[in-house]
């Protein structure tokens, strides 16, 4: 009980009658056989607890299964204090609270999520290598020693255990605010075995000792996953959304490319489930946001941009996706007759000429099986673009090898739709002419 009190940076000093209630309760809960495991080896040993008083401090363990018994053992106690707060609230003071009290809202919640939005900066800066020149100690080049950033990685990792816990457990209803505090740790901190790896490929003198190190980031990473996993499909009722709607916004001007690609990501399901219940302005800044990846200068953060979009345009909002169409259309055909002039000099760069055509594809494409009045100009323009260099060239393949196989079995009627003109330009893009004839 100590310990795990020492984690949320409360104290229970004179409180220590309500804190053991609050425990015992946590015990009879599903939970329980986990909540002992935390309660023998953090507590039950005085020697132990007393060797580890400082890292139980910062939420570390040598053991991962502890840390994975404390993570769970938080999503109790702090559903618990939550849900007892509330109840104290309601019930017993007439809606006066102590403001003395340490278990009070805005002390411990805001310690984890604070923490949390400092370690995760820590442990990006220490395994940042794309722009490495050597094989240096980033570590100390970045203000901390390896010793603190593999620290800062068990207590994130104490922390995602706490949030696969409360989500599956299905105590995350009162602890809400907290899972927001951490949604960009979760999304960005997916990617740091890769990042690992590239600097083990990169620097292969780089010292064995950091082997440790990798492995921590691996079981870190993992964790991410298996949080992000389970976030992408919580509905954030008001006033959390907002938050969220901030998160996202934020996360997809990253300056890391696989944090906004991993954005967008989470984005195709939390559209989704919230399409309903955002805002004209939420879902307009949203929009916004992907189509400004479009032009990004990781081609495969445009092309994920793009597939999210067709995706959105498919059950979103109709005068979104109108306006989005039209002008897509109309930039495609603007480059189109330039190109016709031989104006290839427009000051255009590949990223904002693939840009255009990724949007007139996520057009065409949130239409798979159906035939709409101004899909066979679209279809046409957008192949029209096939002899262009990559990756403008072979996203245009892709397209229309996908509109050609989600449209093979009513093709015979739907060809109707098409000019003879139209058809001959189709025909030029399929590996055999006779199939649009």
């Amino acid at each position: 009980m100590e310990g795990v009190s020492r984690y949320l940076g409360i104290s229970i000093k004179g409180h220590e009658e309500e804190a053991k209630v609050l425990f015992q309760k946590s015990e009879r809960s599903g939970v329980q056989m986990e909540a002992n495991v935390v309660a023998k080896k953090s507590v039950g040993r005085k020697g132990f607890a007393t060797m580890e008083r400082r890292r139980l401090e910062n939420g570390v363990n040598y053991d991962r299964g502890v840390r994975e018994a404390i993570g769970v053992a938080l999503s109790v106690l702090c559903s618990n204090i939550r849900l007892y707060a509330s109840f104290a609230h309601d019930h017993l003071d007439g809606g006066k609270t102590n403001v003395d009290d340490p278990l009070k809202v805005g002390s411990w919640d805001r310690l984890l999520t604070e923490r949390a939005s400092e370690l995760v900066m820590n442990i990006q800066n220490a395994s940042q290598s794309d722009n490495l020149e050597g094989p240096v100690d980033i570590s100390r080049e970045n203000g901390f020693s390896n010793g603190e950033s593999k620290d800062d990685v068990k207590w994130m990792e104490t922390m995602f255990h706490f949030i696969i816990s409360s989500l599956k457990s299905g105590r995350s209803s009162c602890l809400l605010d907290i899972i927001v505090g951490v949604l960009y740790p979760v999304i960005s901190l997916q990617i740091l075995n890769l990042l690992l790896r590239i600097l083990r490929v990169l620097y292969m003198d780089i010292a064995a000792s950091s082997y440790t190190y990798e492995t921590s980031n691996k079981d870190l990473s993992r964790l991410a996953k298996g949080a992000f996993g389970l976030l992408k499909w919580r509905i954030f009722p008001e006033p959390h959304l907002q938050k969220v709607v901030s998160v996202i916004l934020s996360s997809a001007n990253d300056s890391n490319w696989r944090t906004r690609s991993a954005t967008m990501t989470y984005l195709r399901t939390f559209m989704y489930r919230h399409i309903f219940i955002l805002s004209s302005v939420e879902k307009q800044k949203i929009w916004k946001s992907i189509e400004k990846l479009l032009i990004d200068n990781q081609v495969e953060v445009r092309e994920h941009a793009a597939a999210v979009l067709a995706g959105l345009m498919k059950g979103g909002d109709e005068d979104f996706t109108k306006d989005f169409r039209d002008r897509a259309y109309t930039e495609a055909l603007m480059i189109q007759k330039k190109r016709k002039q031989r104006n290839l000099k427009s000051g255009q760069s590949v990223a904002s000429i693939h840009g255009a055509i990724l949007a007139l594809t996520a057009s065409i494409l949130s239409v798979p099986y159906d035939m709409p009045s101004w899909l066979p100009d679209h279809v046409t323009l957008l192949a029209r673009f096939v002899g262009e260099p990559s990756p403008v060239g072979s996203t245009v393949m892709k397209a229309v090898a996908e509109f050609r196989r989600t449209h093979a079995d009513t093709w015979n009627v739907q060809k109707d739709s098409f000019s003879e003109e139209q058809l001959e330009v189709l025909a030029d893009t399929s590996s055999s002419s006779s199939y649009f004839a």
